[in-house]
């Protein structure tokens, strides 16, 4: 066995992998209309990426709801907070 240091980065790849959070899948996200296209347009003629504009200029671009609404509605649809949780879950239901 050759020992080359990637050991090290592997076990702190790992670490990070079991400290991730975990997908937000399809069904958790809130129903909501978003136009994407008018609010990177904005973004680029204003000069900043889309996510450096304030909360205000993106609220122009939601149809019917906020971002800090949004992203309340997407904390408390997320079922796992990290992806150990994803996995042990995932390991109950295919044991059953």
């Amino acid at each position: 066995m050759f020992i080359n240091g990637q050991t090290i980065n592997y076990d702190r790849y790992l670490s990070a992998l079991q400290n991730m959070p975990a997908p937000i899948m399809v069904d958790q996200l809130p129903d909501v209309q978003i136009d994407l296209i008018g609010l990177i347009e904005y973004a680029h003629r204003k000069g900043v990426k889309a996510g450096e504009l304030t909360e205000e200029e993106k609220n122009r671009f939601i149809v019917g709801d906020t971002v800090s609404s949004l992203q309340e509605k997407v904390k408390k649809s997320v079922k796992y907070r990290s992806l150990a949780e994803w996995n042990t879950a995932k390991e109950t239901v295919t044991a059953l």
